[in-house]
């Protein structure tokens, strides 16, 4: 774990042996589709002091924002189903995810890092943010794309579900464009205050 003083932001290396950052807080200029759903999931954690549970996120709340919406389920270690996709989220794929495993649906270099991120989103729990590559299959090009993800409850209450939303930029990466890695965030909802960004 190396701890940067500038930024409070420390690296972890996850059991699966991807990489995310710990922070403190979000960058202050995400997608404000993204933003709508922050608010919104923020909103029911200090009214309820708890995440979310599956069964009451009401996507009334964030309407402009369902295209870019997934849910996973955790079922195991490192093993994630997709359970729900926007419009724009499944035409990034070349078939039906709807019950795809995150595990085949990602390109298998940056598979430890991702499921290392996603774990860490249940156990902790925390709000994850990615920024960086992401691969449109269905076009079999890359572009930049912008994630939040949160954690949610099962009916047990037990942390089972990372959901959120993925927001794509194609349109601005030309086709020879070099492109960063993606840069994974985890902001614990305990360090959270009343402004999160």
């Amino acid at each position: 774990m190396v701890h940067d003083k500038r930024n409070r932001r420390v690296t972890v290396q996850g059991a699966s042996g991807g990489v995310y950052r710990m922070a403190d807080r979000l960058p202050e200029n995400i997608d404000p589709l993204l933003r709508q759903i922050l608010d919104y999931f923020l909103g029911h954690y200090r009214e309820n002091g708890r995440v979310i549970r599956k069964a009451e996120i009401d996507p009334l709340a964030f309407h402009r924002a369902l295209p870019k919406v997934w849910i996973y389920e955790r079922m195991a270690k490192d093993e994630f189903i997709c359970r729900l996709a926007g419009d724009d989220v499944r035409s990034m794929y070349d078939r039906p995810i709807v019950g795809c495993s995150l595990a085949k649906l990602i390109r298998t270099p940056n598979a430890p890092d991702v499921m290392a991120h996603h774990e860490a989103i249940l156990s902790i729990p925390g709000i994850g943010y990615m920024t960086g590559r992401v691969y449109l299959q269905s076009l079999e090009r890359f572009g930049v794309g912008e994630r939040l993800l949160l954690p949610a409850l099962g009916a047990d209450g037990t942390p089972r579900f990372v959901w959120g939303a993925t927001s794509y930029h194609f349109d601005t990466v030309g086709q020879d464009a070099i492109l960063e890695q993606p840069n994974r965030l985890l902001i614990p909802l305990a360090s959270l205050s009343d402004d999160p960004s």
